[in-house]
């Protein structure tokens, strides 16, 4: 037994350590050579493993993989200097925060592009991170010329296909997203050197889009994790019907949702449902014009 939970340890130490070269794009050896920098690196890490949106039992499990490593190379790594919740618990539904639309305003106001992104795909249309990491402009309701990004119906539809990882229904569905995270997107996009309809919306880890909304987060001093995000716009679909919230929110739902929305709807029918989200949803979450 004693073996077989060593083993097991190493390959759950290894895994994160992938984990970690992943979220700072690094090998190896170039992870090595920094860790020899002392100082800088003890600054990185700390602000790495500050912010990292992951529950505090498999965040301390990544640190003492770090920990492990840099031991066996023989390079000192002080953890103790880590300000981050070090209890073996995970954040559970009661103790987390959903922010109002003022709060997550003035998170908004103060985060970047790409931040922006990340938050509108989840706040502003439900998306699960993992989701939200695999959807392509072409699954976005939306026509590209010379550049430039035009929707042509708003709140403008989002696709969601049966075999995307974190599909965990693993139906097809569609979300609407509201215009002002529609804007961010077409902002997104029209910096981009080249718009390919195979291409996905953000093109990272879905890791990487949990740090950036926790960095978002945290330069407002708002400590939760990006998924808060989920619960807001599920908070914003109230109003809707019970099969209607199921069915946005890309859950499996009862038979009314699977024979009411779970077919062929006619453009007409998906009108109706814009028009009612537009009215009834997108003023719950849109937060440009909040005070």
């Amino acid at each position: 037994m004693g073996r077989r939970k060593a083993d097991t340890t190493r390959d759950n130490y290894k895994s994160q350590l992938r984990m970690v070269l992943l979220d700072l794009n690094m090998t190896v050896d170039e992870f090595v050579v920094f860790a020899r920098d002392k100082v800088p690196f003890h600054k990185k890490m700390r602000r790495y493993f500050e912010d990292l949106p992951l529950a505090p039992l498999t965040r301390n499990l990544r640190i003492s993989a770090v920990h492990s490593f840099l031991t066996f190379m023989d390079i000192e790594f002080d953890t103790s200097v880590i300000d981050a919740d070090r209890s073996r618990t995970k954040q559970g539904i009661f103790t987390a925060e959903i922010p109002s639309q003022h709060r997550l305003s003035e998170i908004f106001e103060k985060a970047v592009i790409k931040e922006k992104v990340a938050m509108s795909l989840l706040a502003f249309c439900g998306l699960r991170p993992m989701l939200a990491t695999h959807i392509q402009v072409k699954d976005i309701d939306c026509r590209i010329n010379n550049g430039k990004v035009t929707f042509p119906r708003l709140p403008v539809r989002i696709n969601v296909q049966h075999n995307y990882p974190g599909n965990k229904a693993k139906l097809e569905f569609f979300v609407f997203l509201i215009e002002e995270g529609a804007e961010y997107i077409k902002a997104w996009l029209e910096n981009q050197e080249d718009i390919s309809m195979d291409a996905e919306i953000l093109g990272v880890h879905k890791r990487t889009i949990q740090y950036w909304i926790t960095s978002a987060f945290h330069r407002c001093n708002f400590r939760q994790r990006a998924y808060v995000l989920r619960s807001y716009f599920d908070n914003g679909l109230s109003s809707l019907d019970s099969y209607k919230r199921a069915f946005y929110m890309g859950h499996t739902g009862d038979l009314t949702t699977r024979y009411t929305l779970r077919k062929q709807l006619s453009p007409e029918s998906i009108d109706e449902l814009r028009k009612e989200f537009k009215a009834k949803v997108e003023p719950r979450l849109t937060v440009r014009k909040v005070a």
